[in-house]
C-alpha cells in the first residue's frame, strides 16, 4: 500500500477514528512517543480540527491554497 492508498483509507474512517489516528500520528513525531501538550489544549485542537474537517467534508467551506492566501494577505485583503 502506498501513501495515497493509505491516505484514502484513512479518509474513509469515521470522524472520531480519523481524529484518533491524527492524534496518534502527531504523538509519534515526539521523540519520547508522548505528547508534551496538556490535555485541555490537545482536546481543543482536536475539536477544532474535527470542526474544520466537517466544514470541508460537507461543502460549507472550500480549501484554499497557500499562494492565494499569501497574495490576499500581502494585498491587505482578509
Amino acid at each position: 500500500m502506498d501513501f495515497r492508498e493509505l491516505l484514502e483509507e484513512a479518509n474513509n474512517l469515521e470522524q472520531k477514528e480519523r481524529a484518533e489516528l491524527a492524534k496518534l500520528m502527531l504523538d509519534s513525531l515526539d521523540s519520547k512517543g508522548t505528547s508534551n501538550t496538556d490535555d485541555v489544549t490537545e482536546t481543543a485542537w482536536l475539536q477544532l480540527a474535527q470542526a474544520r474537517w466537517e466544514e470541508i467534508d460537507n461543502g460549507t467551506v472550500e480549501p484554499q491554497g497557500w499562494d492565494d492566501i499569501k497574495s490576499r494577505l500581502l494585498a491587505g485583503k482578509n
